[in-house]
């Protein structure tokens, strides 16, 4: 098994600052050799290629996805585009959804076996190593056993449950559902590289178009349900506890509201994600996370 930990990271344009703070952070707070792999479209290489260094490198899409899926701008959506394709057919996919592909297929073009992702806006704020996704040579697969129930709150995830059996040829999922959705989710690269193949051969076509001609599908979803429902749960170990601290919606963070945030972590956890809708501001994030790390 290599020595290096894996830490992949999905972005573009808009997450750019966000990006670098994540990087500073990463820097910072890894105490273990890693190599951090940032994934971005080919238009937005530019913008990334300077974040490079010995430890770290950008990929673009041209290296990941199939030539024939194509991107098109939306109209007043500030950059944002959808992707898609007519042959193979492909539904219109949003960002978010191909960045769920970058994050599977990138598993075919690096050598490290622990693979750990980390979004944009994901701060490591603790020091943290190997051992916080690895015990005993088994890697850690966050599950909340029995999390996905039939509460209508949860709708999108039960289509993710159901979207995963479908595309391994598991049983139709019964609930509760385990929930395999967090953020740090750690993946072994030789079991993805399995259920890569195993999807492509049920399918008959490539893991894209496969996964695109479905509108909706969780990428952490299937991950889980492989390891559990075919490969029995080898070479992991269970955990149920998320190791980052995420604020998902409201308002704007202050600096009184992020310290109070930040003050709620469990003590096994490492990093924190503010989501970048909430429009909390990346300097105040940075002011703290440079504060922070000095005071270790």
């Amino acid at each position: 098994m290599s020595t290096r930990l894996a830490i992949i990271t999905p972005s573009y344009a808009a997450d750019l600052v966000r990006c670098q703070l994540l990087c500073d952070s990463l820097d910072r707070m890894a105490t273990d050799v890693f190599q951090h792999y940032i994934l971005v479209a080919d238009r937005d290489m530019a913008l990334f290629s300077p974040l490079a260094g010995p430890n770290r490198r950008v990929i673009p899409d041209s290296a990941l996805l199939p030539s024939w899926l194509k991107s098109m701008m939306r109209p007043f959506s500030g950059g944002r585009c959808v992707w898609g394709s007519v042959v193979p057919p492909v539904w219109p996919m949003s960002g978010w959804h191909v960045q769920q592909l970058r994050k599977l297929l990138v598993a075919r073009h690096i050598d490290e076996e622990v693979l750990v992702m980390a979004d944009s806006d994901s701060l490591f704020i603790r020091p943290f190593g190997f051992d916080s996704f690895l015990h005993d040579g088994n890697v850690r697969l966050y599950v909340k056993e029995r999390g996905i129930t039939a509460e209508y709150g949860l709708e999108k995830h039960r289509l993710w449950v159901r979207q995963a059996a479908d595309v391994l040829g598991l049983p139709p999922p019964t609930l509760p559902a385990n929930d395999y959705i967090n953020n740090l989710v750690s993946w072994r690269r030789s079991h993805v590289l399995a259920m890569l193949d195993h999807i492509e051969a049920r399918g008959g076509r490539g893991l894209t178009a496969t996964l695109g001609r479905s509108r909706t599908f969780s990428e952490y979803q299937i991950y889980g349900a492989y390891v559990d429902g075919i490969g029995e749960r080898s070479g992991h170990f269970a955990d149920g506890e998320p190791l980052s601290l995420t604020y998902w919606r409201g308002d704007a963070l202050t600096e009184a509201s992020l310290r109070s945030f930040v003050g709620s972590l469990s003590p096994r956890q490492i990093a924190i994600c503010v989501q970048s809708f909430t429009g909390t501001s990346p300097e105040l994030l940075r002011d703290y996370v440079t504060g922070r790390a000095s005071a270790l």
